[in-house]
């Protein structure tokens, strides 16, 4: 994988330093293991309706259980499955995309929406440890080095 890079935040807090990986960790390294498999098919059993449709009133099956917040690599909002949602795989890898990339009000939003509490309410412990590993995530995905994407983008300066 490489040596990780410290990345500025460039924010308010700009003095706090995270770490980014050169390169995205398989989904194995990410949490997507014989665990979650097995979890992922209890939860489909339980929800097979796509939550996003049945609020349309045209349910289609779910095909994917998706973290209604990034998880970032914690584990605790990983395992959270008051927060995770099943959906269609193309209202996840299209819609959700972007409202990911909007940021943390956008995700608080479609969880009031969809019946969820927020990831502040679930988990007040988790959310300022959670704000700054999304800052760093939404950095990798909207500052053009592509690798969230596993795109051969440029790499940000050392």
């Amino acid at each position: 994988m490489g040596k990780p890079r410290k990345v500025s935040l460039g924010s308010k807090r700009a003095k706090r330093v995270a770490l980014a990986t050169p390169q995205r960790k398989t989904s194995t390294e990410r949490g997507y293991n014989n665990r979650w498999r097995k979890a992922r098919a209890t939860f489909l059993a339980r929800e097979p309706l796509c939550r996003i449709s049945v609020l349309s009133g045209r349910p289609v099956a779910a095909q994917v259980v998706d973290h209604l917040y990034p998880h970032c690599g914690l584990s605790e909002v990983f395992w959270e499955t008051g927060l995770w949602l099943p959906v269609t795989k193309a209202w996840h890898d299209e819609v959700k995309q972007s409202i990911e990339c909007r940021g943390e009000a956008a995700l608080d939003d479609l969880a009031i929406r969809l019946g969820y509490d927020t990831l502040a309410m679930k988990r007040p412990e988790l959310i300022d440890e959670w704000r700054e590993a999304y800052a760093v995530w939404r950095l990798d995905r909207k500052g053009g080095w592509g690798q969230s994407l596993g795109r051969g983008a440029p790499k940000p300066p050392p």
